[in-house]
């Protein structure tokens, strides 16, 4: 019962964060490159770490 309860708090929980940010979304390109608010290094970093994560599996 306890899980159940979790599982769905947990899911109105990421259902209002979606609504939430989905009004500052404008399109996909805005979607995938953050607003293009973020610094190459921070987006270069993040895909090394991505490769390198699957290096190791």
């Amino acid at each position: 019962m306890t899980d159940t309860i979790v599982v769905i708090v947990f899911s109105v929980f990421i259902l209002l964060v979606g609504i939430s940010f989905s009004k500052t979304g404008r399109n996909l390109k805005s979607f995938f490159a953050g607003g293009e608010s973020v610094p190459w290094f921070i987006g270069g970093l993040s895909l090394f770490m991505s490769f390198f994560r699957q290096v190791l599996l």
